[in-house]
């Protein structure tokens, strides 16, 4: 029975230095996203790849489930969700498939999307 209180204050002491070290601890810095030096507006390069995709998807995964029944916020769930497609976001709905546009600065990578086994067809887009 004596190892009880010792378990509790040794508990209690590791709680305490947790909560010291969590309080006392600097917040993160942050960087910026754009250099003060920086242009407000760059143009894009000539030669860049379309700004979306038109892609199809098959099978009777979640997003080509999500296609066929025309559901936005399903298949916008599901690219955030999955890994393999991060970077894309849906932007509508297309007659030859689903509408991708790049989420970050990098543009979408259609050699990239051609390998994976759920898509079917990818299209450059407008």
């Amino acid at each position: 029975m004596a190892t009880r209180p010792w378990g509790i204050a040794i508990s209690g002491a590791l709680i305490a230095a947790a909560l010291y070290v969590a309080i006392t601890a600097p917040p993160p810095r942050r960087a910026s996203a754009v250099p003060p030096s920086a242009p407000a507006a760059a143009e894009p390069p000539a030669a860049a790849a379309p700004a979306t995709l038109i892609v199809h998807f098959r099978g009777h995964g979640p997003l080509a489930r999500a296609e066929r029944a025309r559901a936005r916020v399903r298949v916008a769930a599901e690219l955030r969700r999955q890994r393999a497609f991060r970077g894309a976001c849906f932007e509508r709905f297309d007659p030859r498939g689903v509408v991708l546009r790049s989420c970050s600065d990098a543009p979408l990578a259609a050699a990239r999307l051609r390998a994976m086994r759920a898509v079917a067809r990818v299209e450059p887009g407008e």
